[in-house]
């Protein structure tokens, strides 16, 4: 029987389930739709919590316009992208880092007879690893340059000059971009423990378990972040990233009906894995580094203070 679209084989009794070419090309794309589906859903969820937020936030900054609202899901977009598309790359040049080649294939430095897994995307490492190194460079340095040149034009007004301790303890806020440096920081070593540790489940189940609790204590005993779309954000990602571990430590208790449907059952959680932790870093730099950091610095309104009643000099 055919439908156009796929054959129905019966042989002995049994049904086989016979795929067009067309089919076959859509269905080694099934893990990639429904990975940047789940991102869309998520950064759409984001857009909408920003935009709530505009009004809030044009209130705090004395009624001006609130630019980085508009750009933080492009923002959220950009590094979603790039987080999904160089975690496979940087597991491929980790596995050629500590693998040599035997012939034909590649084999684990310390224990030859085990085969690495290096991907057909062999020939893009290099470029990953440039581009990886690029932005872990850039990055900090844009933060520290953007903060201080935002940091003397704010200073170089006399209403600041002579509310500089009032400037630090309602604008600068230090401790929390401190504490988003190290929730960053956790947040590249939870992607480095499945990139390090992807063949190996049990020893990557254990260091993202022992990372999640160092910083839930961290968390619990600081209290950085008492929003509630904040702590919902990171309660989803992690969450997601424990079942997946879950999910790659413990396989047997996904048998399915076959080999394939438990290879694309695996692919989509190991993918929804990436894609919220990687709108999880994201919704961080966007929302924490860019919102809460830079939003005062480039919103101060010294008419949001009482400067009639403060002296002149």
């Amino acid at each position: 029987m055919s439908m156009g679209f796929l054959d129905i084989l019966s042989l002995d009794g049994k049904c086989f389930v016979k795929l067009s070419p067309f089919m076959k090309l859509i269905s080694q794309f099934t893990v990639p739709f429904v990975m940047l589906g789940i991102l869309s859903v998520i950064t759409a969820c984001y857009m909408v919590v920003l935009i709530s937020r505009r009004k809030r936030l044009k209130a705090i900054s004395g009624g001006e316009h609130v630019p980085w609202v508009k750009t933080a899901p492009f923002i959220d977009a950009y590094i979603n992208l790039f987080g999904i598309c160089t975690v496979p790359l940087l597991h491929t040049s980790f596995q050629l880092l500590i693998c040599r080649k035997v012939g034909a294939v590649f084999v684990l430095k310390l224990a030859p007879d085990v085969e690495c897994y290096t991907g057909p995307h062999s020939k893009w490492v290099a470029f990953a690893t440039g581009i990886t190194a690029f932005y872990i460079l850039v990055f900090p340095l844009v933060v520290y340059f953007r903060r201080r040149r935002a940091t003397q034009r704010i200073l170089s007004q006399r209403f600041w000059q002579r509310n500089v301790s009032q400037l630090r303890a309602k604008i600068f806020k230090l401790h929390m971009f401190w504490w988003e440096l190290a929730f960053l920081a956790r947040d590249v070593m939870l992607v480095l423990m499945y990139v390090l540790w992807l063949a190996h489940p049990r020893q990557r189940t254990l260091s993202i378990l022992m990372i999640l609790f160092m910083s839930f204590i961290a968390h619990c005993y600081a209290l950085p972040f008492v929003d509630r779309w904040d702590n919902a954000i990171e309660t989803t990602s992690l969450l997601t990233l424990c079942y997946t571990a879950f999910v790659w430590h413990y396989p047997n208790r996904f048998q399915l009906s076959n080999e394939r449907t438990d290879a694309l059952v695996k692919n989509i959680f190991l993918y929804t894995g990436f894609a919220s932790t990687a709108t999880y870093i994201a919704s961080r730099v966007s929302y924490e580094l860019i919102g809460r950091f830079f939003l005062p610095m480039y919103a101060v309104d010294p008419s949001d203070y009482d400067v009639h009643h403060t002296p002149h000099t």
